[in-house]
């Protein structure tokens, strides 16, 4: 009898031991499972947001491609009008003094560089390991944090050389009274230099001469720099598109 107790206690042991190891054996699947939904929506979460990052940095850098562009354009008519002008110089040209103040003013339009960094700092404070793509990912980084900047420098660094100059110039043209004043409202509201009337003067003018060389070395190198920078734009422009097309 007590033979046959043991077996019995024996295979009730064997028994709950099996089901003890089942329902661990549930439990962790469960667990499983629960990770791996867990982990698919976590990687859902960081594809929707990376997707809305890829938007919004598209739409910026479309902005930035038309301001450049713009920036370019503008310089390159400055340098146009410049050229006008000392071709009228060497050619003993003369021209109305409508036309002259119209390209003398061409000739020194302002401009101002700039960009949209946002979509960039938002992806960063979102966390840039989310971005799947690691070679886009060092593309942007590299455009942002490396190239905007620099191309940001060395338009200031010509700048900083050439301003100086081009303004000790113009005040030695005010001196030789080839401007009436240094500077003036125009129509629209906007400071301009006003020239003086005497278009034969002004054209022979080697201090005029002077300050239109300055002016057009200056916008060729920045016009360089910004044909640069429009080509690395355009870059991570198409980038960011063929990622949106996998």
């Amino acid at each position: 009898m007590s033979n046959f107790l043991r077996k019995s206690r024996k295979n009730m042991n064997l028994k709950y031991l099996k089901y003890a190891i089942g329902e661990i054996a549930l439990v962790v699947i469960g667990i499983l499972i629960a990770l791996s939904i867990n982990n698919w929506n976590e990687k859902r979460k960081d594809a929707d947001i990376e997707n809305e990052v890829v938007r919004e940095m598209l739409a910026s850098l479309e902005t930035d491609h038309e301001l450049f562009e713009y920036l370019i354009e503008r310089l390159q008519e400055k340098n146009q009008a410049i050229q006008q002008l000392l071709h009228l110089r060497e050619r003993g040209h003369l021209i109305s003094e409508d036309s002259l103040d119209v390209l003398l003013t061409t000739s020194r339009l302002s401009i101002a560089y700039s960009y949209d960094d946002s979509p960039y700092e938002a992806m960063v404070s979102l966390g840039i390991n989310k971005f799947s793509k690691k070679e886009l990912l060092n593309q942007i980084i590299s455009y942002y944090s490396s190239k905007l900047p620099r191309m940001e420098n060395l338009i200031n660094d010509a700048l900083k050389y050439y301003i100086p100059r081009i303004d000790a110039i113009e005040d030695q043209a005010l001196k030789e009274k080839l401007f009436t004043k240094s500077f003036a409202k125009d129509e629209s509201g906007e400071w301009a230099v006003v020239w003086s009337n005497d278009v034969k003067r002004i054209l022979k003018s080697p201090t005029i001469e002077e300050y239109l060389l300055l002016n057009y070395e200056l916008y060729e190198s920045l016009i360089s720099r910004m044909q640069q920078i429009l080509r690395d734009n355009q870059s991570l422009i198409d980038s960011l598109k063929d990622k949106k097309s996998i």
